[in-house]
């Protein structure tokens, strides 16, 4: 069971990753004030809350939210988003 967690984790499928792309793309698009490196960083520390999680097919459009609801709030820092992001006994 340990080997499917390993397994998960950080690996993603090619469609993921042009998905994550395009998120990224859309906020740098809709938050131009915000400096293109906090936007990496935010969407970066959103993503990693799901390493290791085994469905992935939401994962994209769920950081994209939490991500935007972010910005909106006005939290541009990637250490605002670490401590929150963080999943529970991961």
């Amino acid at each position: 069971m340990s080997g499917s967690t390993s397994r998960n984790t950080r690996r993603h499928t090619s469609s993921e990753a042009e998905a994550m792309a395009r998120v990224v793309e859309r906020l740098r698009q809709q938050f131009p004030e915000v400096h293109p490196n906090a936007i990496d960083a935010i969407v970066n520390g959103h993503y990693e809350a799901f390493d290791g999680r085994p469905v992935r097919d939401f994962v994209p459009v769920l950081v994209e939210r939490a991500t935007r609801a972010d910005l909106q709030a006005g939290i541009d820092t990637a250490a605002a988003v670490g401590e929150r992001t963080r999943a529970p006994n991961a």
